[in-house]
C-alpha cells in the first residue's frame, strides 16, 4: 500500500500574497581548506561583489582546524568586515548542518517583511576546475538574480534555482522531496519561523538541503530559474526539440550543457526533463 502524501492539503500558516521583503538577511557557509585557495578566493570574491544587497545581518558558518586557514583571514577578505558575524563550525560529517540549526534559532525570532539569502563555498573539497560551470550559475540565479528572487518571495515562501526532484521513489508523493541541487535558495523568515523546521533531524550533510522539500508541497516552491533542472507545471512538454550536437563541436561538454540551458532560458526547449549536471 501505498502511504498517504505527508503534504497533501498543505495550507501555509500565511498565505500569499506576501508582502515586500524589507530585510534582507545573508547566511553563508564555508570551509577554508588552506590548500584550496583559488577557489576560496573566488568564494569570497562573490561575498564582496554582493555584500550590498543585504541591509540585515551578514552570518558566516565558517569550518575550523588544522587543514583550515582561521576566520581572522576570511574576514579580512571581506567587504564591511565589521558587520559579519562569523560563527564556529565543527568540522564535521553534518558539515553545515549543526551550525545553520544554531543561525535557525537566533536569526528566525525577529522575523516581520524578513527574508535570507543562503549560499556556501560549494567545491571547496573537489578538484578545482570541477562544477565550475554550476557554481558560477549557482550565483547567477541567486544573487545575481536578485530582483527575481525578491518577486518570487511575494507568491512563495522559498525561491532558489534548478528545483528538482533527484529521484523517483514511487512510495514518495510526487509532491514531496524537492530540493534545490547545490543548495542556494532564499526563504522568507515570517513563513519559515512558522514551519516545524526542528522535525528533521540533521543526519547527513544534505540536511539543509533536502528541508526545503520536507517542510513544503511543491506548489510553494518557487523556481527562480524556471525549473529547466527538473519539474515545471507542464513536465511532460519540456522535451529535447534540438540536436543535441548542435553546441559540442566547439565546447567540452559542460559548457555544451550551460550554452542549451541558455537557449532554454532564451525560449527554445531543449531539455528533457530529467537533466543533471555530471
Amino acid at each position: 500500500m501505498t502511504p498517504p502524501d505527508r503534504l497533501a492539503g498543505q495550507v501555509l500558516p500565511i498565505c500569499a500574497p506576501y508582502p515586500e521583503i524589507k530585510v534582507w538577511h545573508l547566511v553563508y557557509h564555508l570551509a577554508p581548506f588552506k590548500k584550496k585557495r583559488i577557489r576560496l578566493h573566488y568564494h569570497l570574491e562573490q561575498l564582496r561583489k554582493y555584500s550590498s544587497l543585504f541591509n540585515g545581518r551578514k552570518i558566516l558558518s565558517c569550518v575550523t582546524g588544522d587543514a583550515f586557514l582561521p576566520p581572522s583571514y576570511v574576514r579580512s577578505n571581506l567587504a564591511d568586515t565589521r558587520n559579519w558575524e562569523i560563527i564556529d563550525a565543527p568540522n564535521s560529517p553534518l558539515h553545515e548542518a549543526t551550525s545553520i540549526i544554531r543561525i535557525f534559532d537566533d536569526l528566525l525570532l525577529n522575523v516581520s517583511d524578513q527574508a535570507f539569502m543562503y549560499g556556501h563555498g560549494k567545491g571547496m573539497s573537489r578538484e578545482i576546475n570541477m562544477n565550475a560551470k554550476w557554481i558560477e550559475y549557482l550565483y547567477k540565479y541567486t544573487f545575481g538574480s536578485f530582483e527575481r528572487v525578491n518577486l518570487l518571495l511575494r507568491q512563495y515562501p522559498v525561491a532558489g534555482p534548478f528545483l528538482w526532484r533527484a529521484w523517483s521513489d514511487q512510495q514518495v508523493s510526487a509532491n514531496e522531496g524537492w530540493l534545490y541541487p547545490g543548495n542556494f535558495f532564499a526563504a522568507r523568515c515570517d513563513v519559515l519561523s512558522r514551519m516545524n523546521w526542528r522535525e528533521m533531524l540533521p543526519d547527513s550533510r544534505y540536511w539543509l538541503e533536502r528541508l526545503p522539500g520536507f517542510l513544503f508541497h511543491k506548489k510553494y516552491l518557487g523556481n527562480v530559474s524556471n525549473a529547466i533542472f527538473g519539474d515545471t507545471a507542464q513536465i511532460e512538454a519540456i522535451e529535447s526539440s534540438m540536436d543535441p550536437e548542435a553546441f559540442e563541436g566547439s565546447l567540452d561538454s559542460e559548457d555544451a550543457f550551460w550554452a542549451r540551458f541558455d537557449a532554454a532560458l532564451a525560449g527554445q526547449s531543449c531539455f528533457s526533463a530529467e537533466t543533471k549536471v555530471r
